[in-house]
């Protein structure tokens, strides 16, 4: 009796366990959802504990066999009626360790299986979200980098377009002081460039009308379209364009001296007569103006309303000697063939454009402060028979004048390669500042 109810304590024991283990494994296919589990093969705790009380009571002619589990499969071998209750106790107790085991097998499986799905999964989404956040972070970064251009760029256009909209504002004000002797008083408001005059005091009170808020458009009077349309008959061919950007050159106030004060008001050239003429008139008071003519011991003339082949005077020198000055001797076209400004206290760089007065046969400018370098124009001149340079500040080689094989040709070129003007196609050589002193110029 002893050893069965020990039976029965071992029996009862393996039973708890069995449950005990049945009870964990339904926890884990709860947790993890395995649809490789089926709940529905759970065991009841109690089966074998009923069949093996039966068999026991039985007697000896039945065989206790383990109860049959579909998830579980038991290794307890039948028994027989000659076993001994000690071979029944140890063949329960490897039965039930057998039980004991195979659930733990199965949490481990699932366990794994669990682990390694979420190991293969995680690391791909996470690459793939790094890859597009490092897509949106370059695409913002070009964006911003754009659009940064863009406005740099917009600044300095609007800068360009500020800059010359005051500089043409300027120049369009000096042409109307030259010409009317009244500057408008440009302002500039609320980046809007405007003449002060629009504005009118009413009540005593200053207002604007709507359409004279805006930029002023100022229409060209009579004078200045034909300053304009002088301008493109002799730019660029006779005076460079930038000639006439600012108000203080020669050649800009030449012709603002032609279109507006010369009294003898030349109509726009229609024919290319008319045009020669025009330039000849405009290319002599440049010639003027570079001189310092305000200054000139005599005008000849210069600027008179009178034709420009009667710009010219007879002068009275030591001596009672007499001789005709200025320009003139014009031949049947109205085109001058002499020059004479000799002695004159012309003060200056001779202008390009003396080169276009192509029909001069005589030019003699000695005994003057004239400087710098002969213009290249010069060689132009193709009618020259005589040109008298001497006693005067120029400097520079001028052999490009050479292949005029001009007859008189005189320069301050005395003294070889010490002198201050190098000319191998001069036939007389004179020193500096020895004026009507002719021991001072050497024949060559």
């Amino acid at each position: 009796m002893q050893e069965k109810a020990l039976v029965w304590q071992e029996v009862d024991l393996v039973m708890k366990k069995k449950a005990s283990s049945a009870s964990s494994l339904r926890k884990i296919r709860k947790e993890f959802d395995d649809d490789d589990i089926d709940d529905d093969s759970e065991e009841d705790p109690t089966e074998g504990f009923e069949s093996l009380q039966y068999a026991i009571s039985s007697g000896s002619n039945r065989q206790l066999q383990p109860p049959q589990q579909q998830p579980l499969k038991s290794n307890v071998p039948p028994l027989n009626p000659q076993q001994s209750n000690a071979s029944i106790l140890n063949s329960q107790r490897s039965w039930a360790t057998s039980t004991q085991q195979q659930p733990s097998l199965q949490t481990s499986q699932i366990h794994d299986s669990q682990s390694s799905q979420y190991q293969t999964s995680s690391p791909s989404s996470t690459t793939a979200k790094s890859i597009r956040k490092r897509k949106l972070l370059h695409l913002l970064y070009l964006t911003i980098c754009a659009i940064l251009l863009c406005s740099f760029a917009f600044l300095i256009e609007s800068t360009k377009l500020m800059t010359y909209a005051r500089t043409r504002a300027t120049l369009v004000s000096d042409v109307l002081t030259e010409m009317n002797g009244v500057k408008p008083q440009l302002v500039e408001k609320d980046g809007i460039i405007s003449d002060s005059s629009s504005e009118t005091d009413t009540g005593g009170e200053t207002h604007t009308s709507l359409a004279k808020s805006m930029p002023t458009i100022i229409e060209l009077t009579p004078e200045q379209e034909k300053f304009n349309t002088l301008q493109s008959i002799l730019s660029p061919s006779i005076s460079a364009p930038e000639s006439f950007e600012l108000t203080h050159t020669p050649q800009y106030r030449a012709l603002t001296f032609l279109v507006s004060t010369d009294g003898r008001n030349l109509p726009i050239p229609t024919t290319s007569s008319q045009e020669a003429k025009f330039i000849q008139r405009y290319i002599l008071t440049v010639l003027y103006y570079a001189m310092g003519g305000e200054e000139w011991n005599h005008q000849f003339k210069f600027l008179s309303a009178l034709d420009e082949c009667r710009w010219n005077e007879k002068i009275s020198v030591e001596g009672g000697q007499e001789y005709i000055g200025g320009v003139g001797g014009c031949d049947v076209n109205g085109m001058i063939q002499t020059v004479a400004l000799w002695d004159n206290n012309l003060d200056g760089q001779l202008p390009m454009e003396i080169g276009e007065l192509k029909s001069v046969k005589v030019m003699s400018l000695f005994s003057n402060e004239i400087h710098g370098v002969l213009p290249l124009n010069v060689a132009n001149m193709n009618s020259l028979e005589l040109l008298y340079l001497h006693s005067n500040n120029l400097v520079g080689d001028f052999g490009f004048m050479c292949p005029l094989q001009i007859e008189n040709f005189r320069a301050d070129c005395f003294g070889g390669t010490n002198a201050n003007v190098q000319c191998s196609c001069c036939n007389v050589c004179c020193a500096k500042n020895n004026v009507h002193n002719e021991n001072a110029c050497y024949i060559q």
